[in-house]
């Protein structure tokens, strides 16, 4: 079976500051939560089991016993918390200017468990499926009626997942190896300045600056290729220019440039 939801929930305070200036503060959080199991009852699950559920995938010829795949339970979810602060200034000097502040941040955590195999994989394709598999198996969704003794002449392979007791790449640590934690901390400042020039130019120049700490789970460690800890990547910053020139009352002339730095999703 499988559970599947997302939540989002989301606050606005706008205040106006005198006659030329606005602040805006936004926060919010949002969840996605993806959960599969498995509809066998299983007495005597193994340890990385889901306690009373879950099967080995028992793979017969032209016939398929227990879980339909091999990556069964799984429990995947990402939450998210941020804030934002906005602020809009007008005032005049050397022309008119529109000037746009602010900084936002959000944490990210990635919680995911994947049951690799940890029900077990059987391979009984070393002959026919008996004439009497239904006697065999008295009830597909209960193990404890499995009889599957007399079925390990067709046994071929058999092979389990094992996970460490504890993970070391998982923060916080202390959960079982098959469970990840992931949590990530985005920041960002900006300022953007419009500046009025006249009635026919129009100059925009801005500057951002990014932050993602542990972008790259910096910690994790696949010696000799991927050492830790890693260094942040803490030079994300982002130039903006740009102009709008007005030749006539039809006809705007627009250019720009701007740098910019894309997120890594963590799917």
């Amino acid at each position: 079976g499988t559970n599947r939801r997302s939540e989002q929930v989301l606050a606005t305070v706008t205040r106006v500051l005198g006659s030329r200036a606005v602040n805006e503060v936004k926060a919010g959080h949002d969840v996605f939560h993806w959960n599969q199991y498995s509809h066998t009852t299983n007495t005597n699950s193994l340890p990385g089991m889901t306690t009373g559920w879950g099967a080995p995938v028992i793979a017969m010829r032209g016939f398929t016993l227990g879980q339909s795949h091999t990556l069964t339970p799984q429990d995947i979810g990402e939450e998210e918390y941020t804030v934002r602060d906005d602020l809009s200034l007008s005032y005049t000097a050397a022309g008119r200017h529109d000037l746009r502040a602010g900084a936002e941040y959000m944490r990210n955590f990635l919680f995911e468990t994947v049951c690799n195999v940890c029900m077990g994989s059987l391979d009984l394709q070393n002959g026919p499926v008996p004439a009497n598999i239904e006697t065999l198996i008295a009830n597909p969704r209960d193990v404890s009626t499995w009889n599957l003794a007399p079925l390990s002449p067709l046994a071929l392979q058999y092979s389990r997942g094992i996970a460490m007791a504890n993970s070391p790449y998982s923060r916080p640590s202390g959960n079982s190896g098959f469970t990840e934690y992931a949590p990530k901390h985005d920041s960002g400042f900006y300022v953007q300045d419009d500046w009025k020039l006249g009635n026919k130019l129009t100059v925009n120049l801005g500057l951002r600056y990014d932050l993602s700490w542990n972008q790259f789970v910096q910690w994790v460690v696949y010696p000799p290729f991927l050492p830790a800890p890693r260094k942040q990547d803490l030079n994300n910053w982002g130039p903006r220019a740009g102009f709008a020139y007005s030749l006539d009352d039809k006809t705007v002339v627009r250019g720009g440039y701007g740098k910019y730095y894309a997120a890594v999703t963590s799917q």
